[in-house]
């Protein structure tokens, strides 16, 4: 999955690069991307899994509840 990027500013951002996902053992084309952080930002990486992560009433979190989450995240200040 594509990472998010939580800038020091609170606003999450994700990651436009395409190709496999990260340690997938397939030679294929790859793609690189460039990312500029500021001080303060952080890159997420996650699996795929987490997307799948219930809640006690049994709805997916997804990628909307991941957004979420990361954006209730405290800052590195």
């Amino acid at each position: 999955p594509k990472p998010f990027i939580k800038r020091s500013s609170s606003t999450v951002d994700r990651s436009t690069a395409r190709g496999l996902a990260l340690g997938m053992p397939h030679p294929g084309k790859y793609t690189d991307e460039c990312l500029t952080l500021a001080p303060g930002d952080s890159l997420i990486f996650y699996t795929d899994g987490i997307t799948e992560a219930q809640s006690m009433h049994g709805s997916q979190l997804g990628m909307d509840g991941i957004q979420q989450v990361i954006t209730e995240l405290p800052g590195a200040n």
